[in-house]
C-alpha cells in the first residue's frame, strides 16, 4: 500500500518549510514573535553578507551560523553563536590564514552579542572530525 502524505494537499501545497508557519490560522496573532524574529533574520543575515569579505576567508571554508541564527529565529537578546568551518585538513588553524579570517569574523560579530561559551563558537576547526564521528553515524542510520 503506497504511503499517504501527511499534507494531503501534496508536495506543493506548502512551497517551502520555512513558510509552513505562516499557513497555519491564526499563526499571525499565535506565532507574531517567531515570524517576526523570522523577518529579523533575513534582514541581519542580509547585512552579514554585506559586511563579509570573502576574500579574507581561506579558500574552503565556511562560516556557519548556530542557535537562533541557524534556526532563523533572530530577537534582540540572540548571541552569535558562529565558527569557521575549514575543510581542508593541510590548513593549519593557528596559521596566518585562519587567523586572519577569524579576525575579521570578530570585528564583523564584535558589535553583537559575544558567542556561547562553547569551545566551537567564535573560533575554527576542522570539518573533518565532523565527517568521521557524525557522517558514519548518520548514514548508518538512513540505509
Amino acid at each position: 500500500m503506497p504511503r499517504r502524505p501527511l499534507d494531503t494537499r501534496g508536495s506543493a501545497g506548502i512551497a517551502d518549510a520555512s513558510g509552513a508557519v505562516e499557513e497555519l490560522p491564526a499563526a499571525a496573532t499565535r506565532c507574531a514573535a517567531l515570524l517576526e524574529a523570522r523577518k529579523k533574520t533575513q534582514v541581519k543575515l542580509q547585512q552579514l553578507r554585506e559586511k563579509i569579505d570573502g576574500a579574507q576567508l581561506p579558500a574552503r571554508t565556511s562560516l556557519v551560523l548556530f542557535g537562533s541564527w541557524g534556526r532563523h529565529e533572530l530577537t534582540d537578546e540572540s548571541d552569535d553563536d558562529w565558527a569557521l568551518l575549514v575543510d581542508d585538513s593541510d590548513l593549519n588553524l593557528e596559521g596566518p590564514a585562519v587567523q586572519a579570517a577569524l579576525a575579521h569574523l570578530r570585528d564583523i560579530f564584535n558589535a553583537g552579542q559575544p558567542p556561547g561559551r562553547q569551545a566551537y563558537f567564535g573560533c575554527a576547526f576542522h570539518s573533518e572530525p565532523l565527517r568521521e564521528r557524525i557522517g558514519p553515524a548518520l548514514s548508518a542510520k538512513l540505509v
